[in-house]
């Protein structure tokens, strides 16, 4: 199911990262994270990543570890306009509030580009957007705006 989030009421507190950088995803690297994105999560959500990372400023956000690694990713209008997602961190960097720190970054920077409301498509886990970021259910959002997808 998708989920509704209320981008004029979000946290306003940043979460602490001081082992790791969150920034916007830079032009040149987009082709290369990409390839990572789809190394540790999908091909779909590469594409994604990809389309959300053209323009500018680009709509993709990375996480990298001290030594400049990739550990994650965010990003919105990658499948559809004032969608946000996907997300992913790898495994061994789960648990340490980077995919809070990402998702944050990236609805923050949706309300900054006037957006009141993000969609969280296709949700894994309902209960940290709820907890998170307040967010509701979209009632028969499934398939929703994914209905016709190619197999």
């Amino acid at each position: 199911m998708d989920m509704l989030i209320k981008l004029y009421v979000l946290p306003e507190d940043d979460v602490p990262m001081p082992e790791y950088e969150l920034r916007r995803v830079l032009p040149s690297e987009r082709t290369k994270l990409a390839e990572l994105v789809e190394a540790h999560f999908s091909r779909g959500w590469a594409d994604e990543f990809l389309t959300a990372s053209v323009g500018q400023p680009p709509r993709s956000f990375v996480a990298l570890d001290e030594a400049g690694n990739f550990v994650g990713f965010s990003c919105y209008d990658g499948a559809f306009k004032g969608f946000f997602g996907p997300v992913g961190v790898i495994g061994t960097h789960r648990g340490k509030g980077i995919g809070k720190a990402l998702t944050l970054e990236a609805l923050r920077a949706m309300r900054a580009d006037g957006y009141a409301y993000a969609i969280a498509g296709w949700v894994s886990d309902e209960a940290f957007y709820r907890e998170q970021f307040g967010a509701e259910l979209i009632p028969d959002s499934e398939p929703g705006a994914y209905a016709g997808k190619l197999k």
